[in-house]
């Protein structure tokens, strides 16, 4: 299989040293079968001394987020599609990326995964497809994964400690496996696959 892969170049740093505040990032459409209501409620009980937003970038105000939002009131900022320039700006202000699974069409690598990877900050994949995006994220070491509030309050809790302690909230990478998702690795597979057809 030839994916779309990500360019490896466009990768940037983490630049929020606040310590007294989280930004969460999803980023793009919010279709209906996603479920959210893990991670909200996990942002809903931490330390409200603690400043906790949660990010939604491109998908303008979704009727699903907003109803548990009735149910666990969080602070959450809507924003329509942004250009390039725009979005790399909220990009510099995070400090993890938001992903879930998506029950109607599994086993799939979404182009948001390899978006995410090309940044510095952890993704939180709550909760898990239990599938190819845990173990991309497990083997890349880009991040997280839970699949109850409480797992996932744990990972936020970890990462306001080290928030707090002005600390970096990236991991160290395995770019020897993520390279090979990389958009030019994928197009040189692609000529592979053309030419054995071809010969």
């Amino acid at each position: 299989m030839v994916l779309n892969g990500f360019e490896i170049d466009q990768q940037t740093t983490q630049s929020n040293q606040s310590k007294t505040e989280l930004n969460l990032m999803y980023i793009g459409t919010i279709y209906q079968d996603q479920n959210f209501e893990p991670i909200i409620k996990s942002i809903s009980t931490l330390p409200k001394n603690f400043k906790t937003t949660l990010h939604f970038i491109g998908s303008g105000n979704s009727p699903t987020v907003t109803k548990l939002l009735n149910k666990y009131p969080i602070n959450v900022k809507f924003t329509p599609r942004l250009n390039k320039v725009d979005l790399y700006n909220y990009i510099s202000n995070c400090d993890s990326f938001i992903l879930t699974n998506y029950p109607a069409t599994p086993g799939i690598y979404p182009v948001k995964l390899f978006e995410y990877y090309k940044f510095t900050p952890p993704i939180i994949l709550c909760p898990s497809d239990n599938s190819v995006m845990e173990e991309f994220i497990i083997k890349s070491n880009s991040g997280f994964i839970a699949n109850t509030p409480e797992e996932c309050g744990e990972i936020l809790e970890e990462l306001i400690k080290k928030k707090k302690q002005g600390n970096q909230l990236f991991l160290e990478r395995n770019t020897i496996y993520g390279e090979q998702f990389s958009r030019k690795h994928q197009t040189k597979k692609l000529a592979e696959i053309l030419n054995r057809h071809t010969e």
